[in-house]
């Protein structure tokens, strides 16, 4: 692809914004792959986080480190 289509001149200088390396592609083919490449720009790179619901919260089923001490034998069996 050549031609003042396919470039885009930033300051003094001509940037290439898309180049076929190897094969020889449609006009089709070329529009088809800009469009994607435009929507794909176009999307916010990181989708916003969803809220996590306590109910999802895997923590309290874990088990808590045991505790050396007076009568550490009796809190491992009653966790706090």
């Amino acid at each position: 692809m050549t031609g003042d289509e396919d470039s885009t001149v930033v300051g003094d200088q001509r940037r290439t914004l898309l180049r076929v390396v190897r094969g020889d592609p449609t006009p089709e083919e070329v529009a088809a792959l800009t469009v994607v490449l435009a929507v794909r720009a176009s999307q916010p790179a990181d989708p916003p986080a969803a809220p996590r619901s306590l109910w999802r919260d895997r923590a309290p089923l874990l088990r808590q480190p045991l505790r050396a001490g007076p009568a550490a034998w009796r809190a491992s069996a009653h966790p706090r």
